[in-house]
């Protein structure tokens, strides 16, 4: 194969519009309104692209299969914080995302939705597209383009020959970079069996050649090698690729862009019951009423039946008084307000700021 590393990368840069010259970050992601953990990745990366004045490449995982169109979102019921789900937008969870057409928004949507009103040709790209709008004013996304594309490139038209004229080379290659790494959680390919995916359900792939889709590590492989000076995953990719690393410094004898890492966690700022307010609304009542009700089981002798009698007549009023918390019910909607996995747009301006001013 020709020089990877240098021809390539400016062909490749070329046939996205982008300026060989410039020095290029890449994030990638599946197109869905992704939780401020993978938000932390773009603007890291922005960050870093203005203080070296390079372009931020969003790179869509466009071939990505799942129920996009409906958001999980927090519901206030009762001073508890329970999980609801709304439609934005039906969609198809069965086929690729850049296999449907632009998805219609739902009348129930929230606002941030109307986003979704632009002119992409496909289910994937709007998604990416209104992702990329609504966290402008916190990173700023030069370019964005789709991993089906990449992989149509001239870096990957180059791999694609290399891996269907050749294949025992790349698969043994992948297979041992797998085992060198056997926490990755990646699954070994099978004889003939390349790390593509065919069709809009994301088959796998022995001898068919055309509508393929790249796997995560040749997807990342690509970036890495074919525009990338430098690619910001998160803490997933951060673990699996250096396995594929590993795979392209055997198989193709080539050393790629260097990756960093980036994440956060944050919650949402919601007005609920806590476990301790609670507890402390439920024992307050009447201060006086409550006092005597204490200095009467003081005065009685421990483990007398008086005492126990004196107690139980404190609970039966504290029960007319309020009613006693469910503690299930206040431990889950705990657990579900530290939950950090809600869409970015759910968070309100001044925690993405924080966010921001932190990164």
């Amino acid at each position: 194969m020709r020089n990877i590393n240098s021809e390539f990368r400016q062909e490749t840069c070329a046939f996205f519009g982008i300026d060989p010259l410039d020095k290029i970050i890449v994030v990638g992601h599946q197109p869905v309104f992704f939780h401020p953990g993978i938000l932390a990745k773009f603007i890291a990366a922005s960050e870093v692209a203005k203080t070296c004045n390079a372009k931020l490449v969003h790179l869509v995982v466009d071939h990505h299969i799942g129920d996009v169109g409906t958001l999980e979102i927090p519901k206030l019921q009762n001073g508890l914080l329970e999980v609801d789900k709304i439609t934005i937008a039906p969609c198809d969870d069965t086929i690729s995302l850049c296999d449907q057409k632009p998805l219609k928004i739902s009348e129930k949507a929230p606002n941030f939705a109307e986003c979704l009103k632009n002119d992409e040709h496909n289910a994937a790209m709007q998604i990416a597209v209104a992702t990329d709008k609504l966290m402008s004013s916190y990173a700023t996304v030069h370019h964005c383009i789709a991993a089906t594309e990449l992989l149509k490139s001239p870096i990957g038209v180059a791999l694609l020959e290399n891996m269907f004229a050749n294949p025992e080379p790349c698969i043994t290659a992948y297979n041992n970079a797998i085992n060198a790494f056997p926490h990755c959680s990646i699954s070994l390919l099978e004889k003939d069996e390349l790390p593509l995916w065919h069709g809009s359900q994301n088959k796998k792939v022995t001898d068919h050649r055309t509508d393929l889709r790249p796997r995560a590590l040749l997807l990342t492989l690509l970036a890495r090698v074919g525009i990338g000076d430098l690619f910001v995953h998160g803490t997933g990719g951060a673990s699996y690729d250096p396995v594929m690393e590993h795979w392209c410094r055997h198989w193709l004898g080539v050393e790629v862009c260097s990756q960093v890492m980036a994440t956060a966690s944050l919650k949402l700022s919601i007005d609920m019951t806590t476990v301790d307010a609670a507890r402390q609304t439920y024992f307050s009542g009447d201060g006086e009423m409550k006092q005597a009700f204490l200095d009467k089981i003081d005065s009685l002798p421990r483990g007398s039946t008086a005492r126990r009698i004196a107690y139980l007549e404190m609970q039966r009023w504290l029960d007319s008084c309020h009613e006693k918390p469910d503690h299930g019910a206040l431990l889950a909607s705990q657990q579900t307000a530290n939950r950090r996995d809600w869409a970015f747009p759910l968070y309100n301006h001044d925690q993405l700021q924080v966010l921001t001013k932190a990164l």
